[in-house]
């Protein structure tokens, strides 16, 4: 079992805007966990990382389940309610 691991290769920046006061929230949280020798930016990372894949289960589901498949309206692929013309 390894024990070490690589450092992650941080090389992209995104940009989230929040209103000013949790931005000074997060900025008093910083000081805090970097004065007791955390990383705040791997926690968020680590948060963020797992949003997303909640929102893209969720949006992977929701489109699942608007999907409207010919099976689905038509049992048999046949229109059981279908009017001919003898009646």
């Amino acid at each position: 079992m390894k024990i070490l691991r690589r450092k992650d290769k941080l090389n992209k920046t995104i940009t989230v805007r929040v209103p000013e006061a949790i931005k000074g929230e997060l900025h008093q949280l910083r000081e805090r966990a970097d004065a007791a020798g955390f990383d705040v930016g791997a926690t968020l990372r680590e948060s963020l990382t797992v949003t997303i894949r909640q929102m893209s289960a969720e949006l992977d589901a929701l489109e699942h389940k608007h999907q409207v498949q010919v099976s689905d309206v038509l049992p048999n692929s046949l229109d059981h309610d279908a009017k001919t013309s003898d009646g």
